[in-house]
């Protein structure tokens, strides 16, 4: 409003047609604002829940569309981070899983390399094993959902941390720059026993001091 405002005694020294031109640009971006508020009321209501022995199914038809983005899960995979995985969600369309997620914190019990970096760098965090959107349902905010409650998650247990790896090779541009637009940085990479090359990224969630450094990058970050 006050931006109109500024604008209006100039645009009253002007011309009439000046004047109308500037109208119609006044009514254009009106136009323009309804219909961004109209797609926005289109966007579909996801709905985050707690995974279960039923959904697997669906949960690795999801992963094999995210290969090799995500590594490959089987059946006897998925009962065993459901029992070990603290916050392991699907999120829902219309009663339609679309995406899943899974977080396991730093004191579980596994033995991904990747997380195990992450446990000799840092006391305390969340860390993101997979995250998996279905190929139909990418680009709709249905892994905005599942982050915003895992944070939910972090933050009410004061986890300062959430963690993650990306691919770069081979490179998963979309996860990069939605964890880049997330506020994950890169703290190191990693060369994988199964010869991928991943950035190792955190999200800080407040105030940390890690007592573990790992090396300059972590310090400019953080401003340790």
């Amino acid at each position: 409003q006050s931006h109109v405002r500024r604008d209006l005694p100039r645009a009253a020294s002007l011309g009439s047609g000046a004047v109308a031109r500037g109208s119609a640009r006044l009514r254009q971006v009106g136009l323009t604002m309804l219909s961004s508020r109209a797609a926005n009321r289109k966007l579909p209501q996801y709905n985050v829940r707690p995974a279960r022995s039923i959904d697997g199914p669906t949960i690795l038809s999801i992963n094999r569309q995210g290969n090799p983005s995500v590594s490959a899960l089987d059946p006897s995979e998925v009962e065993r981070l459901l029992l070990i995985s603290p916050w392991f969600r699907v999120v829902e369309d219309a009663g339609l899983i679309t995406g899943y997620l899974i977080a396991l914190t730093s004191a579980a019990a596994y033995d991904g390399e990747e997380f195990l970096w992450f446990t000799r760098s840092f006391d305390h965090f969340v860390y993101i094993d997979q995250v998996a959107v279905a190929q139909e349902r990418r680009g709709k905010g249905a892994a905005s959902a599942l982050y915003a409650d895992l944070e939910t998650f972090a933050r009410v247990r004061r986890i300062p941390l959430l963690t993650c790896e990306i691919n770069l090779r081979p490179e998963n541009e979309p996860s990069l720059a939605f964890h880049t637009r997330q506020g994950f940085v890169e703290v190191a990479k990693l060369e994988s026993r199964d010869g991928r090359l991943v950035s190792l990224r955190v999200k800080q969630l407040g105030n940390y001091y890690a007592e573990k450094l790992s090396g300059e990058r972590l310090r400019e970050c953080y401003e340790i």
